[in-house]
């Protein structure tokens, strides 16, 4: 979805409609992690915010088939390295050290609290550290 500048009229969004949004954002850091937000904000009022239901659902329809396609071509490579990694967390004596910068951070951190549902000690941590 793209901004539309005054002259520019209205954009089109996924989905059909119409929309002319500009962003704020706003963020502060602490502990070293970033927070931030962003709300948009209509620079003109929407003339019309319908969605073309028979788009909508096709483009929903396709995404879905497209993630259900990889995790079963995912479940289809799983092999004796997979077996030997959930080994050795199964036998770890200590923490389970999990870490990443920017989305393998993130990636990161829910593994970690997977691994806490589970009762396995973890710690996490950059990669920088």
């Amino acid at each position: 979805m793209s901004a539309a500048g005054p002259s520019q009229g209205a954009s089109r969004t996924p989905f059909g409609g119409s929309a002319a949004p500009k962003a704020q954002a706003w963020g502060f850091i602490t502990r070293g992690v970033y927070f931030g937000a962003m709300q948009t904000v209509a620079a003109q009022p929407a003339v019309n915010r319908t969605v073309d239901a028979k788009r909508a659902l096709a483009l929903a329809r396709e995404v879905l088939a497209t993630e259900a396609q990889a995790i079963t071509s995912l479940a289809n490579r799983l092999s004796t390295p997979f077996v030997n990694a959930v080994q050795l967390v199964l036998n770890c004596r200590g923490r389970v050290v999990v870490s990443g910068i920017g989305k393998s951070g993130h990636v990161a951190r829910k593994l970690a609290a997977t691994l806490a549902s589970t009762g396995t000690p973890k710690r996490v941590t950059a990669t920088l550290e």
